[in-house]
């Protein structure tokens, strides 16, 4: 099991499929979602997290700011931290909007458009 420590040591390149798949599968429990079963196919990089059809979250990597465009009409938007809890959760008034985090850690976002629930992260440094 990896400890906050080793998740966000070397900007969270570190984060194997595996160990994101736990964290998303939990986020998703927590949601009261249905837990996908295949691995989550991503790698943390400098300028985006995940870029699906419909929504992009980036950077990644963030001192205090990330963006989430959504392709298609904005749905919700929920921030979690690592324990499953919502930190923040946004109603769009655009296709782009910008979030700001306040703690550093590991977070997952989890961005509605049209019905579909695509889960992303992003890491907040000091």
């Amino acid at each position: 099991c990896q400890n906050y420590g080793s998740i966000i040591r070397n900007w969270g390149n570190n984060l194997t499929s595996e160990g994101l798949t736990l964290w998303r599968n939990a986020v998703y429990m927590l949601a009261g979602l249905e837990v996908p079963t295949e691995l989550v196919q991503s790698s943390v990089g400098v300028n985006k997290v995940q870029s699906e059809a419909s929504v992009t979250v980036y950077p990644s990597i963030t001192s205090g700011t990330f963006t989430v465009e959504f392709a298609n009409e904005p749905g919700m938007i929920t921030v979690y931290n690592l324990s499953g809890k919502v930190i923040k959760q946004v109603v769009p008034s655009s296709s782009k909007e910008n979030i700001s985090i306040d703690g550093s850690g590991l977070y997952i976002i989890k961005a509605e458009s049209a019905g579909v629930s695509k889960l992303f992260k992003v890491v907040k440094t000091n």
